[in-house]
């Protein structure tokens, strides 16, 4: 497990107007502190993903997925 310095937790909060918006570019500053460590190649596989769905990344294959998913089930739901 990766402890965040206090600076680092900071700095996120700030990236992310204390954890209500610019959530793609959070997991961007995430990922940039744990790469480099092979330990940490899962993990940053999925924050890779979370940046392409939450940045709306027309050509991700992710974000297709949960958009059409989330989609259709509100629609399921009668909640569109």
């Amino acid at each position: 497990m990766v402890m965040l310095t206090q600076l680092q937790v900071d700095t996120l909060r700030e990236i992310t107007d204390n954890a209500n918006t610019n959530y793609w570019e959070g997991y961007t500053y995430l990922s940039t502190i744990l790469s480099g460590d092979p330990q940490n190649e899962p993990f940053l596989y999925w924050l890779d993903k979370a940046v392409e769905i939450n940045s709306n990344y027309f050509e991700s294959q992710a974000n297709t997925y949960i958009r059409a998913a989330t989609r259709n089930g509100l629609m399921f739901s009668g909640q569109d």
